[in-house]
C-alpha cells in the first residue's frame, strides 16, 4: 500500500495570472486555499507539499509557524491570528 497523501499543490488561473493553490484532505473532505500566508506573501510550504502539522490538526505556515484551521482557513495562532487563508472554489473530477 502506498503512502497516504493528505495535501498537494495545484496551479490555477485567475485574472490572466497563474497562481498556486493547495488542497488538504481530512476525514473524507477536501479543502482548497491559495498557497499564501496571511502574514507575508510567501507560500506556506517549503516546496514539499506538506501543509499539515504532524498530528494533522492544523495547516502550518513553515515560514512563520502560523496555524490555520483546515476547515475554515482561520489563523488560530501566530502572527496573523484572526485572519483567514483565501478559499478556492473547486470541483472534484475523476475521484
Amino acid at each position: 500500500m502506498g503512502i497516504r497523501r493528505y495535501s498537494w499543490k495545484f496551479k490555477f488561473r485567475r485574472g490572466g495570472k497563474t497562481l498556486e493553490g493547495f488542497a488538504v484532505r481530512l476525514k473524507g473532505k477536501t479543502y482548497a486555499y491559495l498557497n499564501q500566508c496571511r502574514h507575508m506573501t510567501l507560500p506556506l510550504d517549503w516546496g514539499d507539499e506538506d501543509f499539515l502539522t504532524d498530528d494533522k490538526k492544523f495547516i502550518l505556515c513553515k515560514n512563520h509557524g502560523a496555524l490555520y484551521d483546515p476547515k475554515s482557513g482561520l489563523c488560530v495562532a501566530g502572527p496573523c491570528a484572526g485572519e483567514s487563508l483565501e478559499k478556492i472554489e473547486f470541483d472534484v473530477r475523476k475521484g
